[in-house]
């Protein structure tokens, strides 16, 4: 059994700029209201040296400077170990 798309009940989620056009693209949203969904956490995960810790903390700094409070944390774990 499934539901048409159509008649799924769905509400806005509110979003906020993280002052990175390109990432507030990538998070989404519509109309005025695009970036990171207000009040959710956000995963970011990939292999070693690819930018993750240096582009986070350019979007916590730009957060910050916007008046938002940053909660930022880094977590090295093996695929493995993330799964259990």
């Amino acid at each position: 059994m499934y539901t048409p798309l159509k008649e799924v009940c769905y509400h806005t989620i509110p979003r906020m700029s993280i002052g990175i056009n390109e990432l507030d693209w990538i998070y989404g949203g519509s109309g005025r209201s695009w970036g990171l969904p207000q009040g959710k956490i956000s995963l970011w995960s990939g292999p070693s040296g690819t930018g993750k810790s240096r582009s986070l903390i350019t979007v916590a700094k730009n957060m910050s400077y916007m008046g938002y409070r940053v909660m930022y944390f880094q977590n090295e774990v093996t695929l493995p170990d993330f799964r259990s």
